[in-house]
């Protein structure tokens, strides 16, 4: 019997980064993404995450709206 599953551990794992100031929000984001088989940078600053974005090999990038330094839509406008 062929699993609708079967074939996910054939597939490339999409590489996730995330900001977050809040700890709580960062273990659950890396806790859901993980479960769905996702791997997971997560960051608490947004220098380390600029870092990130522009060093590493991300499928994806999200970012916490509202932080304490500055906010999503700035932090847009700097990776641009």
């Amino acid at each position: 019997m062929d699993l609708p599953w079967s074939g996910l551990e054939r597939r490339k794992k999409r590489k996730l980064l995330y900001l977050d100031d809040n700890e709580d929000d960062l273990r659950i984001f890396e806790t859901r993404a993980r479960a769905y088989g996702f791997e997971t940078k997560t960051v608490r600053y947004p220098s380390d995450f600029i870092y990130e974005y522009e060093t590493g090999q991300y499928d994806a990038a999200f970012s916490d709206f509202l932080l304490t330094t500055i906010d999503g839509v700035s932090l847009t406008r700097l990776l641009h």
